[in-house]
């Protein structure tokens, strides 16, 4: 299941929903590097993945838009 912040993200370009858990999609984003639309707002612990310790905050595509907003 997802939580509610997997659930909302979205493709940047397309506007398709990304129905990925965190770590799949995290997965997905060291292959190919996809612009999304995400809510910042609904991030809960269960999304923040502490076994990668000292990540640099851009590399965690969280948060990431074409655009600078927070969907």
């Amino acid at each position: 299941m997802l939580t509610d912040f997997e659930a909302t993200r979205k493709h940047a370009v397309t506007g398709m929903f990304i129905d990925l858990c965190q770590q799949c999609f995290k997965t997905v984003q060291m292959d190919a590097n996809l612009p999304t639309k995400d809510r910042r707002d609904l991030i809960s612990e269960d999304d923040i993945d502490d076994s990668v310790e000292a990540e640099d905050e851009h590399d965690s595509n969280i948060g990431d838009t074409l655009d600078g907003k927070d969907y």
